[in-house]
């Protein structure tokens, strides 16, 4: 059973600790209310203000619109009708229309004001001290996390490390993006110190999810030496024993949870009445509302002899069939036209009644596999779909350390074993076995830099990282001209409505 859960008792609870406070960190709402008096007075209340820091990740910012990401970038295709994301796709959104910004910017504050209220708060309880400073970890890290998740997509943003009054909200301007992250590694640092290596209740963060976030930032933030040395810590064992899963397409279903390749996962729960469910069946397969898997990223996926389908060389590519002999998290990442899922037919035929078609975007017929379940899919409509989100697994760390020893220029055989472990595994082999995947063999700086990107990209398809990497390696507006679509910035505009709320906050270019 998940025991980390944002449940009525918690809803409950947060109305006490939380007093009038909006979702909106920057709203007029008294942001101190009820609290220190009246709520922190034993351990067990302590721990309940720590999992309301934790419940805010059970957003769709968080969960199931992670995948919407793929259409600001090349993956995906999103209709009007859908959170903003089309129009920030195409460069046409006002900074005040986005839903997807807006929602970014309000969760996040809502989860660093609960992180800070925690911590501002907690001492107060007699406990044990290692309890205490473990808990302090748990709300840094989450803290740290949150701040992540504003600065890679909106530059400079309010600094808070602790609650604030109504005149210091409205009074908030914007901390420079190299500040906030030496807080965010401060941060990573205590919790690395703190956080336990393994927890009986599973959900919440231990040291390797922090040594995941602080590399990952560490790459973003180009700092190739340092992401060596911090993946290699992971890889090595250093906070507990993680492996690749071996069966690809399985490693994203609920049955699958927390196996041996997932550092940190966001919790749901199919059992109403323990826990939120995530709608990822209903939200992208169905109504005007859902996302479409563009022929692009069906195209990236090489076939089966590692070459590209549009290499001359490629004598296994035949158009005429154009899904076969592909890489097999081809097809378990994407739902591809004929093939049988479940006890529902076979894709688009079974919801469309066409086998071309996708139910809303006649331009493309593929859809998100990912993190689905035949069991759960609309229009069965069995509720909720309790599969957690992965946000960070032991593929990334791999990925993300060859990367680094590629752009340093260091590459050594450990660099092509990292890359052919991830490879390997998706034909359900290991990299010794090199007669039955395509093994990566060169050290080629330039090749090699080529074959990690779309490395990837077919191996995070769908899973929010694409326009993240795209912007780090400055290939955003390559690729989205490919796809003949408009350019969109590298960067979100901050939302109108804080800007009206705190005018000393400024807007980025090009929205401004």
């Amino acid at each position: 059973m998940k025991t980390i859960k944002y449940n009525l008792l918690m809803i409950t609870i947060l109305s006490f600790v939380i007093s009038s406070c909006s979702e909106d960190f920057l709203d007029r709402n008294n942001l101190n209310g009820a609290g220190e008096e009246t709520f922190f007075k034993t351990e067990n209340d302590a721990n309940q203000a720590l999992i309301a820091v934790y419940g805010r990740l059970q957003s769709g910012t968080f969960s199931s619109n992670i995948p919407l990401y793929g259409s600001i970038a090349d993956n995906m295709l999103t209709p009007a009708l859908n959170s903003g994301f089309a129009q920030f796709a195409e460069g046409t959104e006002a900074p005040g229309d986005g839903g997807a910004g807006i929602a970014r910017w309000s969760e996040c504050y809502a989860g660093i004001f609960r992180a800070n209220f925690f911590l501002a708060n907690a001492s107060n309880v007699e406990m044990d001290s290692n309890d205490l400073n473990r808990m302090n970890a748990e709300a840094t890290f989450l803290r740290a996390f949150y701040y992540y998740n504003l600065i890679y997509f909106f530059g400079d943003v309010p600094l808070l490390l602790e609650p604030i009054s109504i005149d210091e909200a409205i009074a908030i301007t914007r901390t420079d993006k190299e500040t906030v992250v030496t807080i965010i590694m401060n941060d990573l640092d205590f919790a690395l110190a703190n956080l336990p290596e393994s927890t009986s209740e599973y959900g919440r963060v231990t040291k390797v999810a922090a040594a995941a976030l602080r590399t990952r930032i560490l790459l973003y933030e180009k700092d190739y030496p340092s992401v060596i040395t911090n993946a290699q810590a992971i890889m090595n064992g250093t906070y507990g024993d993680f492996t690749l899963f071996p069966d690809f397409e399985t490693l994203f279903r609920e049955v699958n949870e927390g196996n041996s390749e997932v550092l940190w996962d966001i919790q749901f729960s199919s059992i109403e009445q323990i826990g939120q469910g995530a709608p990822w069946d209903n939200g992208y397969q169905s109504d005007s509302k859902s996302a479409a898997v563009l022929p692009n990223l069906v195209e990236a996926f090489n076939s089966t002899n590692g070459l590209s389908i549009d290499d001359p060389l490629n004598t296994l590519y035949d158009s005429n069939f154009p899904y076969d002999n592909r890489d097999p998290r081809m097809k378990a990442s994407i739902h591809i036209p004929g093939e049988q899922w479940g006890d529902l037919g076979t894709w688009p035929e079974y919801r469309t009644g066409s086998p071309t078609s996708f139910p809303w975007a006649p331009e493309t017929k593929y859809a998100m596999k990912k993190y689905m379940t035949p069991e759960t899919e609309a229009p069965n409509n069995i509720y909720p779909n309790g599969t957690n989100f992965i946000v960070f697994r032991y593929a990334d760390i791999l990925l993300m350390y060859a990367e680094a020893k590629i752009e340093s220029g260091s590459i050594d055989q450990s660099t092509l074993d990292a890359i052919n472990d991830v490879r390997a595994r998706a034909y359900g082999t290991t990299k010794e076995d090199t007669m039955n995947y395509p093994e990566v063999t060169t050290t080629s700086q330039s090749e090699l830099t080529t074959i990690l990107r779309k490395e990837r990209r077919v191996e995070f398809a769908i899973e929010g990282l694409r326009w993240l990497d795209l912007v780090r390696w400055d290939e955003l507006e390559v690729v989205r001209t490919a796809i003949n679509r408009s350019f969109q910035a590298n960067i979100w505009p901050i939302p109108s409505t804080e800007i009206q709320i705190a005018p000393g906050l400024t807007q980025n270019a090009p929205w401004n």
